[in-house]
């Protein structure tokens, strides 16, 4: 019988099975092509191979002929069909979700879709805090609603203390959630409660010991308590669940042997950040910093330019090549590098003392004091500029 082949059909998807649980499906559908279970699971099956223009047909489908909740699981996977196609989808995508809610309205999955379609929206992400706020209203103890609130409180308003919070909830709820508690050691690493940090990162690495991310920014935890041995070692932890390709890892070991003054050693280890990772913009950097450090000039300019040639936004290394010139009284060049750094970062308070500066000396006053005013319209304190 249908319902026999169906239950079949299930089984092989489950033991990954996938061609074969097609076949059933399309067999069931052939004999009666309104037959809802078979058609929805065909597009679940797509769905999971992440063929979503192809699964969309089969939910379109089922709509026509299904009503009450399992229409509005059919419009809820229609939806996730385009949103899976991108954003010039993501109208038909937000019509399917609503649907979906209007048919069903304590539908959570569908609302959570819907609020991480409007989190990819820049004209609807102020909607996303709503969605997932009806989410939590649904079902209080939902730790991916908080985790998402926090995610916004953070990069839409900067409000850290909201974010904090949320991503606090969520732990609380799911104590291995590791995206949460990353994300929490990130802000208390920019705020510098090192503490708070740690005992963040050393969780996600006791719950799981290959996070190599973890080790990272346990690494990145001792060095701003500047315990350089600690930070090598976890360093050297990421590095080891990575087979030394983690390049972000080999440039911060760099950083710890630039500030314990083992120039040749952070050379080496910048080196191997770009042997990892060759077009990686901070390594070349960093490398054209040490290469100033040690007084070898040709090397910096070159090192500099590769990463200006990778990253060509770059305004710290557009700075640090003017500082180079700078060094070496090529004051047009000085000037240039200052002048770039500041296009890409008009607020770069240290290029823009720097190149009034370098007009000062060429006798350029108008120009120079033009600069300084506008760093004292940042600062009114900086010393330099008055």
């Amino acid at each position: 019988t249908a319902n026999v082949q169906l239950y079949k059909g299930v089984t092989l998807t489950r033991l990954g099975k996938v061609a074969e649980a097609m076949l059933i499906y399309r067999k069931i559908l052939e004999r009666n092509p309104h037959h809802f279970e078979a058609s929805f699971n065909l597009g679940l099956v797509l769905l999971k191979q992440d063929k979503h223009a192809e699964a969309a047909p089969y939910f379109e489908k089922t709509i026509t002929y299904s009503g009450g909740y399992n229409k509005a699981r059919a419009y809820y996977s229609l939806g996730i069909c385009y949103k899976g196609q991108g954003l010039p989808h993501s109208q038909k995508a937000e019509q399917a979700f609503l649907e979906a809610i209007r048919l069903k309205p304590d539908y959570i999955r569908a609302r959570f879709a819907l609020a991480a379609l409007y989190a990819k929206l820049p004209e609807k992400r102020s909607q996303a805090l709503h969605e997932y706020q009806k989410v939590l209203a649904l079902m209080p103890h939902h730790p991916a609603a908080y985790f998402n609130i926090g995610v916004f409180y953070e990069a839409e308003n900067q409000q850290t203390d909201k974010a904090i919070e949320a991503y606090q909830k969520a732990i609380e709820l799911e104590p291995g959630y590791a995206k949460a508690r990353y994300n929490l050691g990130l802000i208390y690493l920019d705020k510098k409660q090192w503490e708070n940090a740690h005992s963040q990162f050393e969780a996600i690495s006791l719950h799981d010991p290959a996070h190599a991310k973890a080790y990272f920014s346990l690494g990145r935890v001792a060095f701003g308590r500047k315990d350089y041995a600690a930070a090598l070692t976890q360093y050297q932890k990421a590095l080891d669940l990575t087979q030394g390709k983690y390049a972000k890892a080999l440039l911060n070991i760099g950083l710890v042997y630039k500030a314990q003054e083992r120039y040749d050693l952070a050379v080496k280890a910048y080196q191997a950040a770009i042997a990892a990772e060759h077009d990686y913009a901070p390594a070349w950097n960093n490398l054209a910093l040490v290469y100033m450090q040690q007084q070898h000039f040709a090397q910096a300019e070159k090192a500099f330019h590769k990463a200006i040639r990778y990253q060509p936004r770059y305004e710290e290394a557009w700075f640090n090549l003017g500082k180079l010139y700078a060094q070496q009284n090529q004051e047009d060049q000085a000037i240039h590098a200052y002048t770039k750094a500041i296009e890409i970062r008009p607020d770069y308070i240290r290029a823009n003392v720097n190149l009034a500066v370098r007009y000062a000396k060429q006798d350029k006053y108008t120009d120079a004091k033009r600069l300084y005013q506008s760093v004292l319209k940042q600062d009114a304190r900086h010393a330099n500029a008055w």
